[in-house]
């Protein structure tokens, strides 16, 4: 009880601490949420580092793409984006990742454990800041707001992939052409130009697609889409759910 913690000793209190830390590695817990974009941490020194992400001098400038960051750490881990290093292996499935944090999270999925439930929806996640993201969806606030245009996000992630519009940055090169990109799914999906891969495929005709826009091009000619989000590239294999189509009138239902 906090009577016994009073009476400890320094030494004792920072022993004490140190093992409830440890112990959220097990709970999966992750009490102390970064009150700007709502990254969750297991400790709060983690989560104090982390706010000087938002606020702090980024003095640690990457030489090939020019990004800056707070901590030199950082920088070096971001490195391995360029590198193509991944050294952190899941034991479960294979899937490797370039830092710890991202293994951990994806570790998560693998229990099955999805502990808070959306109340609007029923919808369940493994962690409660995941669950605070998606509940923008229920109420429409968009707390991420573009200092440059009247634009908004519901995540940290779309305000930084947006500004690069005001920026002009495209840190994103194709080794093939040179071509830039402003984002690296952008780059991904100009990679199978190259490579010839279809991996988008429409689910009505069977027919393939290099780039994503073409698929949404033909399945606007061809279909009426209800859910244009249900295209999307998640894996090799993507591919539309025909349950959110339905032919145009007078259309034929086979594609060319």
């Amino acid at each position: 009880c906090n009577c016994r913690y009073k009476s400890m000793t320094n030494m004792e209190k920072s022993t004490w601490d140190k093992l409830n830390s440890h112990h959220t590695v097990h709970t999966g817990e992750r009490p102390f949420s970064c009150p700007i974009c709502s990254q969750a941490f297991r400790q709060r020194q983690t989560m104090q580092v982390h706010i000087h992400t938002h606020c702090g001098e980024r003095r640690f400038q990457c030489p090939e793409c020019g990004k800056r960051f707070v901590k030199q750490a950082h920088l070096k881990t971001h490195w391995m984006v360029h590198t193509g290093e991944k050294p952190y292996r899941c034991d479960v499935c294979g899937r490797c990742f370039s830092v710890q944090q991202g293994l951990q999270r994806h570790a998560e999925t693998h229990t099955g454990r999805r502990d808070f439930p959306c109340d609007e929806c029923g919808k369940s996640f493994t962690r409660a800041s995941t669950l605070k993201i998606h509940q923008f969806i229920h109420t429409g606030l968009r707390p991420f707001q573009c200092d440059q245009c009247p634009k908004a996000f519901r995540y940290a992630t779309k305000l930084k992939s947006h500004q690069l519009v005001h920026t002009g940055e495209r840190p994103f090169q194709c080794d093939e052409c040179g071509k830039t990109f402003s984002r690296r799914r952008s780059l991904v999906n100009h990679g199978y130009t190259h490579s010839n891969e279809t991996p988008f495929k429409c689910n009505s005709c069977n027919r393939e697609f290099n780039n994503p826009n073409r698929l949404k091009l033909h399945m606007h000619k061809r279909f009426q889409v209800v859910n244009s989000s249900s295209v999307t590239n998640a894996t090799r294999d993507a591919r539309t759910n025909t349950k959110l189509l339905r032919p145009l009138p007078g259309k034929q239902t086979e594609c060319d």
